[in-house]
């Protein structure tokens, strides 16, 4: 027992607090480290945010996620409020740790990390925090990983041959510790097979554990791949969105514009504006569903693509088609699908590709809708960092 009475049991896990009920100028009974727990607290508005019971499980949490966020999130008409509440209960139940905290002390012990200011008793008792056991890990190994806008948009399996150090004790060795122990250092060759994922954001860290070099002493370091997107002719990438720019004639922002544009995966949509629409210069519109998947939903939720559009023009105007053709015939362009019409009447090839085209109207540019999706791509990075730090994933590999 220490100095003031303040008993420890030890066994099974270790050096543990015993629960005296209420120390005096010390430990109240309740929340850990001395936060009162006298008042009663919610502990099940999260759960029926999700609509779920508190005895789920953490599948059942994300099932019910997944299916609250297709109908809820505001790209699909739900209100902006209601889904920020969906994803803040997902966020701490998804998360084992936050929803014990939850269960036992609601959200204000989540936000106080179920201490007054998130500290830890064994630092503020004897000056020092609980530290590592065992010999420290080696240095990761880091390596770029070069990746084109398409193996983002489409996903991507790559092998990476790496190689590590690994350290022998050798009598004979030429390298030699502190304590006067030799080493023989040598090499071992791996193949890790490295998964891009859809919607992976620039920078994102695919982290192999214990896969790195093995200095004398230590564990062995992780290797880490740190995604570099290239850039890409036609799209910017802005989180979730693509953003392309577009030029057109004064005729087309004045009657209309129509283009077939090819995407990352191959496939073709025509994008074209809505009737009576006049496109001034620098506009800039959204095309629904054409950016990149959305990291950790990519199955059911795409970003959007934003085309600019450079030209210069009048604000809006409307014409009859017989104005169209004569103010074609003045600025000398040729009215949008004209041309495509007569070549598509003589070449049955032309017609049949043509069916295969799908069409989408722009819609206006939607900077809230735009939010929630980079929302739910920023929580997806922060739940694959349990070994690699912020955007980790953890992932298995093959050796030869």
């Amino acid at each position: 027992m220490f100095a003031g009475g303040i008993p420890f049991a030890f066994g099974g896990g270790g050096a543990r607090f015993v629960n005296m009920g209420g120390m005096p100028g010390g430990m109240p009974g309740g929340m850990p480290g001395g936060m009162p727990n006298d008042k009663e607290v919610d502990t099940t508005k999260l759960y029926e945010a999700l609509g779920i019971e508190k005895s789920a499980s953490g599948r059942d949490i994300k099932r019910a996620y997944m299916k609250l966020a297709r109908t809820a999130h505001p790209d699909r008409g739900g209100d902006p409020e209601k889904f920020k509440e969906i994803q803040h209960a997902y966020s701490i139940l998804s998360d084992e740790d936050k929803r014990k905290l939850y269960d036992e002390h609601g959200e204000e012990g989540v936000e106080a990390g179920g201490r007054p200011g998130g500290g830890d008793p064994f630092e503020a008792m004897f000056g020092g925090g609980r530290r590592r056991r065992g010999p420290p890990k080696s240095e990761p190994t880091v390596h770029q990983l070069a990746v084109k806008l398409e193996h983002i948009y489409e996903g991507k399996t790559v092998r990476m041959a790496v190689t590590r150090d690994l350290f022998e004790e050798d009598s004979s060795g030429d390298i030699m510790t502190r304590d006067g122990t030799r080493y023989r250092r040598k090499q071992e060759r791996k193949v890790l097979t490295v998964h891009i994922e859809k919607g992976m954001r620039n920078g994102h860290k695919i982290v192999f554990p214990g896969d790195g070099d093995v200095l004398p002493g230590h564990e062995a370091g992780d290797v880490i791949f740190v995604l570099k997107q290239q850039d890409h002719p036609v799209f910017q990438r802005k989180g979730g969105d693509l953003i392309m720019k577009k030029k057109i004639s004064l005729f087309e922002a004045l009657t209309g514009v129509s283009f077939v544009l090819e995407h990352l995966d191959g496939h073709k949509v025509r994008i074209q504006s809505a009737p009576g629409q006049v496109l001034s210069d620098e506009t800039v519109q959204q095309v629904p569903d054409e950016g990149l998947p959305i990291f950790g939903h990519s199955s059911y939720m795409k970003g959007v693509l934003f085309v600019q559009f450079d030209v210069e023009m009048p604000t809006k105007l409307e014409f009859t088609e017989a104005q169209k053709r004569a103010l074609g015939m003045l600025l000398g362009a040729t009215p949008p699908g004209a041309a495509g019409a007569a070549s598509a009447a003589t070449s049955g090839e032309a017609a049949a590709e043509e069916e295969f085209i799908e069409t989408k109207v722009l819609q206006e540019a939607d900077m809230e809708a735009r939010k929630a999706r980079e929302d739910l791509a920023n929580e997806a990075e922060g739940s694959d960092s349990d070994e690699g730090g912020p955007g980790g994933q953890r992932v298995q590999c093959a050796s030869h």
